[in-house]
Order: structure tokens, then sequence, then C-alpha cells
């Protein structure tokens, strides 16, 4: 084998083995958790519960929403191409 072989082998070898590390950064399963995840399915069951919702957050549902109003422009973020920013709501729910 000359020298130019063994560089093109070591070029595709190499190209290859980029090839095989590339992962995805998110898996499919979390693209659809905007509609189908625990948090948009569990606030919307919890909003009809008064009671439950009043026992997990404390607070009634009116009182979460005036909360919600007063504390969302201080945590409200950009959505940046690579991922959607968490909601206001969420991080009240996280800090809560």
């Amino acid at each position: 084998m000359t020298v130019k072989h063994t560089g093109s082998v070591h070029y595709l070898k190499t190209d290859r083995k980029q090839l095989e590390r590339r992962r995805l950064w998110v898996h499919p399963i979390l693209w659809t958790r905007n509609k189908r995840g625990e948090f948009h399915s569990l606030i919307q069951e919890l909003r009809l519960d008064e009671d439950h919702h009043k026992e997990c957050f404390r607070l009634c549902p009116d009182d979460f929403d005036q909360l919600l109003r007063m504390v969302a422009p201080l945590t409200e973020r950009q959505d940046t191409t690579l991922r959607q920013a968490i909601s206001p709501t969420e991080c009240l729910v996280i800090i809560d």
C-alpha cells in the first residue's frame, strides 16, 4: 500500500467513526411532551378538581392564576432555535 492509499483508508475510517458517534440530541419520545407530557395533562386535571389543586399547590386555581400573572414577566424566557423555553406556568409549578 502506498502512502496515498493509507491516507485514504484512514480518512474513510475516521469519517465512518464520526457518523457512528452522532446521536440524537432529543429523543423522539420527548418531541411530543408539550402535547402529551405529564405537566400538560396533570395541570388540566388538577384545575378541574379545585380541592386537589389546592392540596398540591396550596392555592386555589384562581389564586394560582393571579400569582402567575404577577410573576410571569419575571420568569419568561425566549425560545431558541435549539429548544423551547420553559413557560412561566411550568416555572411557577416547579418553584412551588
